[in-house]
């Protein structure tokens, strides 16, 4: 009698591979939704990265270039309007504004998603002007400061710049 034996799974053997394989599955699917999760808020933060340091670095280089201390028709703490002037001597009218959630530059939109931005401004010995004296003449403005705080997908950014007026003495 030659007897055949069957080689074959039991049962419980089957269940064991198909829970742990279940285990795996879930697994996986936890990191993998983990890992778009935090891709996703890095794009949202990355955006507000860039379009703040866009922003800033447009502020700052303008506000270097004020013409003189007869150039500064606004300065509030929602709005600041001057002429600058470039290094090829052309003089240009720059003015910022907040106004809601955006921040204007000469009437156009900017830059949006800002929760609060404002402009405060400094005299030459670095004390904050309260209502900076802003007339034909002449403006006690010495540096500008501008805080904005950014927010988009969640994520939030506070972000300031100080820049000093190069040509007003």
């Amino acid at each position: 009698m030659n007897r055949k034996l069957k080689k074959s799974f039991t049962a419980i053997e089957l269940i064991m591979v198909v829970i742990i394989l279940a285990v795996i599955a879930g697994v996986g699917v936890f990191s993998l939704i983990r890992f778009y999760d935090l891709w996703y808020l890095s794009n949202f933060r990355m955006e507000l990265v860039w379009s703040e340091r866009t922003v800033m670095h447009d502020v700052t280089k303008n506000i270097r270039m004020i013409k003189d201390s007869e150039s500064v028709y606004v300065a509030a703490p929602t709005q600041f309007v001057f002429d600058a002037e470039d290094e090829n001597g052309v003089t240009f009218r720059v003015n910022y504004q907040f106004i809601g959630d955006e921040l204007y530059k000469d009437g156009v939109v900017f830059m949006d998603k800002i929760n609060s931005g404002s402009f405060t401004y400094y005299d030459e010995d670095g004390n904050t002007l309260a209502s900076p004296d802003v007339n034909p003449d002449r403006t006690d403005i010495r540096s500008v400061r501008l805080i904005l705080t950014l927010e988009s997908g969640g994520e939030t950014l506070i972000s300031q710049t100080e820049a000093r007026c190069r040509n007003i003495n």
